[in-house]
C-alpha cells in the first residue's frame, strides 16, 4: 500500500511539473529572441530545412511582382528579401540586416553592383557584404566568410562564401 502510494505521488509530480513548465512555456514566449536568430530560408528549400514560421514565406511572391509589373511597365520591381542577424567578430556583436537579393533584378532597381559582379555571380558560393560590415570583419574581394544560421529550433547550419563584392 505504502509502495502504490509513493509511486502515485511520484507520478502526480511529474505529471504537475510537466503541466506547469508547458503553460509557463506557452505563456512566456519570448518572440524577439526566437526571431532574432536567423533563418536563411527559400520554399525551394523548405523541405530540407528545419521547421520556419509561415511568416517568413510570401508563397505567390512572384505572382505579386508579375501584376506590379504590368502596373508599373516603366519601373523595374524586384522582391527583397530582410533578416535579423548578429554579427559576430573579434570587436564584439552586434546586430545587423541582411538583405537577400535577386541579383539581376536588384541591379536594376538599386543600381548597387558593378557590371562583372552580376555577370559573375555564382548564387551557390557568392556572397556581397557592405563596407561596413567587410570593416568589421577586416576582409576583402575574394576573401571567404562562414555564415553560421541558427534555425528557430536551434540548429546550426554554416555555409562558406566568397566575397565577390562589396559595396
Amino acid at each position: 500500500m505504502i509502495k502504490s502510494n509513493i509511486l502515485t505521488l511520484i507520478v502526480s509530480i511529474i505529471i504537475t511539473l510537466t503541466a506547469f513548465l508547458t503553460i509557463n512555456y506557452y505563456f512566456n514566449k519570448d518572440t524577439d529572441t526566437s526571431l532574432s536568430y536567423i533563418n536563411i530560408m527559400n520554399t525551394n528549400y523548405k523541405n530540407l530545412r528545419d521547421y520556419a514560421l509561415d511568416e517568413y514565406y510570401i508563397y505567390d511572391y512572384k505572382d505579386k511582382v508579375n501584376k506590379l509589373k504590368e502596373i508599373f511597365k516603366s519601373s523595374p520591381i524586384t522582391a527583397r528579401l530582410k533578416y535579423r542577424a548578429s554579427l559576430i567578430s573579434y570587436i564584439g556583436e552586434e546586430e545587423i540586416v541582411i538583405n537577400g537579393i535577386d541579383v539581376k533584378n536588384d541591379n536594376e532597381v538599386f543600381d548597387i553592383l558593378k557590371n562583372e559582379t552580376v555577370e559573375n555571380f555564382d548564387s551557390s558560393n557568392s556572397i556581397i557584404i557592405s563596407k561596413s560590415i567587410a570593416s568589421v570583419l577586416d576582409v576583402n574581394t575574394n576573401d571567404t566568410v562562414i555564415l553560421k544560421l541558427i534555425t528557430k529550433t536551434g540548429h546550426y547550419n554554416a555555409e562558406e562564401y566568397t566575397i565577390i563584392e562589396i559595396s
